[in-house]
């Protein structure tokens, strides 16, 4: 073998290593990026508007970069017009915001959008829907406390 051979295929390698990880490395764009705007509107009692979008995010070069996809749209909160929080969310966890008749599925997207409004000083619109749904069910509750089960009144 030849005495270059070895450094050649050393300086080679070396450089497909070095070519193989900087095209691996994330190139998305710092900021918002909307490919599709999918519904917006405004948290109630609040001031936080919200924007459902396809798209991409990235808070910073550091930071990891947030891309949706058919079954995840981008959640995308607004405060005095700048984005104060982004995240990948089911858009069945979220829409509407309005209750539509079924009670099981409308409370479990009035305490997701609760989650979120309490971050931003809370939403007595919410609480009021939360427990106008969760009224049925805190009667039962009531009727089936410990006291009043089998189990409560045995004796080891």
């Amino acid at each position: 073998m030849n005495t270059k051979t070895l450094p050649i295929l050393a300086v080679v390698g070396v450089g497909g290593v070095l070519f193989y990880l900087n095209s691996m490395r994330d190139k998305t764009p710092v900021g918002l990026v909307i490919n599709k705007k999918l519904e917006s509107g405004v948290i109630n009692d609040t001031d936080v508007s919200y924007e459902f979008v396809e798209g991409t995010y990235r808070a910073s070069q550091q930071s990891l970069s947030l891309k949706s996809t058919a079954e995840k749209a981008l959640l995308v909160l607004y405060q005095d017009g700048e984005i104060v929080e982004a995240d990948l969310v089911s858009l069945t966890d979220y829409t509407p915001l309005e209750p539509t008749g079924d009670d099981e599925d409308d409370l479990r997207r009035m305490k997701n959008w609760k989650v979120i409004a309490d971050r931003y000083g809370g939403s007595e619109t919410l609480d009021e829907m939360i427990v106008q749904l969760q009224g049925d069910e805190s009667n039962a509750e009531m009727v089936l406390r410990p006291s009043n089960t089998l189990q409560s009144h045995f004796v080891w």
